[in-house]
């Protein structure tokens, strides 16, 4: 979040072309993507928080079901929950970079 200036949906968009730089399945940025992914759904582009819920969970059960797609990750699943979770309770990564945790 830090280095691209606390926009999610920058964050995610950059984790994103690392992963498909470095492989789908490095062990993590898979969960880190995931995490920023659901954030920046709903504190950048205003999604719902009952929607992304939903759409982490369609995503996993996708990856348990489906031999078209990287396999199912519970990291990555729980880092999707966990964005969610973030973004509904307003995390602030700002104060959190600040204390030198990023």
């Amino acid at each position: 979040m830090k280095n691209n200036n606390y926009d999610a949906a920058m964050a995610w968009s950059n984790a994103l072309q690392i992963r498909k730089k470095v492989g789908w399945n490095h062990s993590a940025l898979r969960p880190c993507e995931n995490y920023l992914y659901a954030f920046a759904s709903i504190t950048s582009y205003g999604d719902p928080v009952w929607l992304m819920n939903l759409g982490v969970d369609f995503h996993a059960a996708k990856k348990l079901i489906s031999k078209n797609t990287s396999s199912f990750s519970l990291e990555a699943y729980l880092a999707g929950l966990e964005g969610v979770r973030d973004s509904q309770n307003k995390k602030d990564w700002r104060k959190e970079c600040e204390k030198d945790i990023c």
